[in-house]
């Protein structure tokens, strides 16, 4: 639905590429591959812009713009 593009669309396009990456990995992958594939992702991710607008935004008390990131 439209609610639901306008949603994903908000959020930082890093996560949603890696969120993806993730998902689309082979099913058959071993449980911990998948676990360092998910590591990985999540430590490129961390200390970035769309991290830090997060934390700003949460200690602001608004909801975050990830427009751009």
């Amino acid at each position: 639905t439209m609610d639901h593009a306008r949603r994903l669309a908000a959020r930082p396009i890093a996560s949603l590429v890696a969120s993806k990456r993730l998902l689309n990995s082979p099913i058959a992958e071993a449980i911990g591959e998948a676990r360092r594939m998910e590591d990985r992702a999540f430590a490129s991710l961390l200390g970035g812009p769309a991290n830090a607008e997060a934390l700003r935004a949460f200690a602001e008390k608004r909801p975050p713009d990830f427009t751009g990131m």
